[in-house]
């Protein structure tokens, strides 16, 4: 059976089997949805241990520097990982691209490392990052906002680079999805490097024409990428 709710957010369709609960079907659905929402973006660790290890990339020498600055803040986190994606990671960002980068560590070494307490799970994301605010300021980051109470919370902050240039970056926790999406474009880009072009004058074209960006109702520049690969694939 197929159930569709239906939110202000998002329409979820979800596949409900014979052998659970139909109790299920009456659930409100913002209860449903942040129930995937929890499953999707914060691992249980048990499940985290059998998944597939996050792809390695080479990043630009930038972003490099902001992954390690990350790093050093985390580090008492045992088995810390920091992986950047989107734009600035993928092959199909600019000079204006900002930085999107995730921390990776199970539940358990997030709330051992940084010292949480016994009630470190309950939200989770938001706690690991206001540990880590006074520890990246000592790296060099400037906190600019807190967005901690959205489906992914993120620190959006910047780091002046050796060239003067400062560079801002959006940090979240254990939002993998992006990661394995980002390599996944890296590898088309790498492929076809005439795609990246294509792509690059799409959004161009869309920003000039104000129909470009997810935050004002229009497409965001993932949904462009997506669609320019497969109309190379279609034609």
């Amino acid at each position: 059976k197929f159930k569709t709710f239906r939110t202000s957010r998002d329409e979820i369709v979800i596949e409900i089997a014979d052998s659970l609960n139909p109790s299920m079907e009456a659930m409100e659905a913002e209860r449903v949805v942040r129930a995937l929402e929890e499953r999707l973006v914060f691992r249980d660790d048990k499940i985290r241990a059998q998944e597939a290890p996050l792809p390695s990339m080479t990043y630009p020498a930038a972003v490099n520097l902001i992954i390690a600055g990350i790093l050093r803040a985390a580090s008492n986190v045992q088995d810390v990982e920091v992986r950047a994606f989107g734009s600035s990671a993928n092959g199909f960002g600019d000079a204006s691209s900002d930085v999107d980068v995730v921390l990776a560590a199970t539940r358990t070494n997030l709330v051992q490392g940084l010292e949480l307490g016994p009630n470190g799970l309950v939200d989770l994301a938001p706690r690991v990052l206001r540990k880590l605010e006074r520890r990246l300021q000592m790296q060099g980051f400037k906190i600019l906002q807190r967005i901690l109470h959205a489906r992914v919370p993120i620190l959006k902050m910047s780091m002046v680079l050796p060239s003067g240039k400062a560079l801002e970056c959006d940090l979240s926790v254990n939002n993998l999805l992006p990661v394995f999406n980002t390599k996944l474009l890296k590898t088309y880009a790498e492929i076809n490097p005439h795609v990246v072009d294509l792509v690059q004058t799409c959004k161009e074209w869309a920003k000039e024409h104000g129909v470009h960006g997810a935050a004002r109702g229009h497409l965001s520049s993932y949904a462009f990428t997506l669609m320019v690969i497969f109309f190379l694939q279609i034609r």
